[in-house]
């Protein structure tokens, strides 16, 4: 039963989608993987950031790139 519960808990876990910030200034292109602390194309959003899932930043926002620092960051 153990190993049952810990299998669920891994496909479950497997299947929460990636979280994202966007920035909602009609100018900004790319979704965000790191918070402004640690994103410089973030820092410089001027209008709301939204926490978002993937499936939503580019569907409903239209942000369909990965930003360069966020992608640099994440290839280190």
């Amino acid at each position: 039963m153990k190993y049952l519960l810990f299998f669920t808990f891994l496909v479950f876990e497997g299947v929460q989608e990636r979280r994202v910030y966007v920035c909602e200034s009609a100018t900004a292109y790319a979704y965000h993987y790191y918070k402004i602390d640690k994103c410089e194309g973030l820092a410089k959003c001027k209008s709301k950031i939204t926490e978002t899932s993937l499936d939503s930043a580019v569907r409903v926002f239209g942000k369909d790139k990965l930003c360069g620092f966020c992608k640099y960051k994440a290839d280190e």
